[in-house]
């Protein structure tokens, strides 16, 4: 995944980004909820991807910054594992995992 999304390591963190960075997610995510490698009956049950003003205030792209926020419902354990998916301002990506 983390190859997918190193074009996004220069782009300007605005709407325009953030949308295209969750629709690819996006993406990625259902055609693994579809292979059943989450639990879950519906998307909204087994992952989410939160890109928006809500996790990228203007202070943080002021920054330089950029923070996506991944959470997926494996189906072995049953409980959802978040990665949170950043840019420094160097342009530097990195993918961490927090606590659920």
């Amino acid at each position: 995944m983390e190859q997918q999304v190193q074009w996004a390591a220069f782009e300007p963190n605005n709407v325009s980004l953030r949308t295209e960075i969750r629709q690819l997610l996006g993406v990625y995510l259902r055609q693994l909820f579809m292979a059943g490698a989450f639990c879950g009956a519906t998307e909204e049950e087994s992952f989410f991807v939160r890109c928006d003003d809500t996790n990228n205030p203007p202070s943080l792209a002021d920054a330089g910054q950029f923070l996506v926020e991944i959470g997926v419902a494996p189906s072995a354990p049953l409980e959802f594992i978040i990665l949170r998916m950043s840019r420094d301002a160097d342009g530097t990506l990195n993918i961490t995992e927090m606590e659920s």
